[in-house]
C-alpha cells in the first residue's frame, strides 16, 4: 500500500507518536513510521529519499527535545524535513505538529501547525489530513480522548521541556526539581505555592536582585545575557501553568514575563556591536552554544571605582526592566 502519511519524531517521544500512528492506521490511513517499517539493513537517507516524496502529508513531530545542543534537529529528523522540504508543495502536505511548548524552527514557520496540547488540535490536524488527503479521515471520540490521555499523561512525565538540559548550572538545578515535581504529582500544571519559589531561586543572584549593570566590574555581558534568556525560557514555559492555577496572578506573571523579555532584548540590542539578532539566538538558549552565538561584547570606559561608566541612556533602557520584574515577583510571592 502506497504512503499516505510519513512521521518524523524528536527521539524521546516516540511512545506518543507510536499511539498517533495507531489512530491514523485505526482510521484506515496509511502510514510510514520507523517503528513499525525500518527493517534491518534499511538506511536513513535512502528512506527519506524514497518514502517522503511517495507520500501526501509529511507530520513532523516536535517537542522541547526536538532540538540538539548546537539548536539544531536531532539529524535524523533534520534530514527528514529537508527532504520533505524540496518535495514540491502540491506534492506534498507538510504539517508540523507540537506536543506542548515548543519553539518552531525558523524553517517551518510558514507552515500550519498543530498543538497537540491545545483544546480541539488533534480534530483539526484530523481535519487537514482529510484535506489533504481528499477523503474523511473518521475517528471515534473514544480514540481521540485516548490519544489526548496519553499526550497529557506524556507531558506531564516530561514537563514543559522535556529531557533537555539548561547551560546554567542554576537555571537547570531549579528545572530539574520541577520537573520532579511534575512527575511525583502526576499532573501536568503545579501549585502556584509550589512553583513560585522555586522560580523566584532564578532572582536570587547577581543577575537580579542583587547587581546592577553599573556594578559589574567584570563586564560578562555575555554571562548576564545568557542566564537572563535561559531564566526567561523557564518562566516562559509556566504562562500556561499560571493562567490555568492562578488567574488572579495571572496579569502579574505576565507582566512579569514581558518586563524580563524587554530585560533580555535591551541587553542584547545595547551591550553588543552589532546587536544580538534573536532570530539567530533563539534556537541556542540553554546550550553550551548560546554564547558562541554572540556578537562581540562592548566594553565600557572603568572609573576609579572600576565599575564600568555606562551611558544613563544605556543604562535607562535596561536597568528599569530588570528592577521591575523583581518587583512582580515579589508581589506575586507576597499575593
Amino acid at each position: 500500500m502506497e504512503t499516505e502519511v510519513f512521521i518524523s519524531y524528536s527521539r524521546g517521544d516516540g511512545t506518543f507518536v507510536e499511539r498517533l500512528d495507531g489512530l491514523l492506521k485505526g482510521a484506515g490511513v496509511s502510514t510510514w513510521f520507523d517503528r513499525v517499517n525500518l527493517r534491518p539493513g534499511m538506511k536513513w537517507a535512502d528512506v527519506i529519499e524514497d518514502e517522503i516524496p511517495a507520500a501526501r502529508v509529511f507530520l513532523t513531530c516536535l517537542s522541547a527535545t526536538a532540538l540538539d545542543d548546537r539548536g539544531y534537529f536531532q539529524v535524523e529528523q533534520q534530514l527528514a524535513v529537508r527532504a520533505a522540504m524540496r518535495v514540491p508543495s502540491d506534492q506534498l502536505f507538510i504539517i508540523p505538529v507540537l506536543l506542548g511548548d515548543c519553539s518552531l524552527p525558523r524553517e517551518l514557520r510558514q507552515y500550519h501547525t498543530a498543538n497537540l496540547a491545545e483544546p480541539g488540535a488533534i480534530e483539526s490536524l484530523l481535519s487537514s489530513i482529510s484535506d489533504a488527503l481528499g477523503r474523511k479521515v473518521e475517528v471515534t471520540p473514544e480514540s481521540v480522548e485516548e490519544l489526548r490521555n496519553a499526550l497529557r499523561k506524556h507531558l506531564v512525565a516530561a514537563g514543559p521541556f522535556g529531557a533537555s538540559d539548561f547551560s546554567d548550572r542554576e537555571v537547570n538545578d531549579v528545572v530539574q526539581r520541577l520537573r520532579e515535581m511534575h512527575t511525583r504529582q502526576g499532573t501536568e500544571f503545579l501549585d502556584p505555592r509550589d512553583l513560585l519559589p522555586e522560580l523566584d531561586l532564578l532572582f536570587n543572584r547577581k543577575t537580579f536582585r542583587y547587581e546592577a549593570l553599573r556594578r559589574c566590574p567584570e563586564q560578562r555581558w555575555s554571562d548576564r545575557l545568557d542566564s537572563a534568556y535561559q531564566t526567561l525560557r523557564v518562566f516562559q514555559a509556566y504562562l500556561r501553568n499560571v493562567r490555568a492555577t492562578a488567574p488572579a496572578k495571572y496579569p502579574i506573571y505576565r507582566d512579569l514575563v514581558m518586563e524580563l523579555d524587554k530585560y533580555c532584548m535591551q541587553m542584547g540590542a545595547l551591550l553588543f556591536d552589532p546587536g544580538v539578532d534573536y532570530n539567530d539566538i533563539e534556537g541556542h538558549i540553554g546550550k553550551s552554544s548560546f554564547k558562541a552565538r554572540l556578537p562581540k561584547a562592548i566594553r565600557f570606559p572603568v572609573g576609579q571605582d572600576r565599575q564600568p561608566d555606562i551611558a544613563d541612556t544605556i543604562n535607562e533602557m535596561i536597568d528599569p526592566h530588570r528592577l521591575r520584574a523583581v518587583e512582580l515577583m515579589d508581589q506575586l510571592l507576597r499575593e
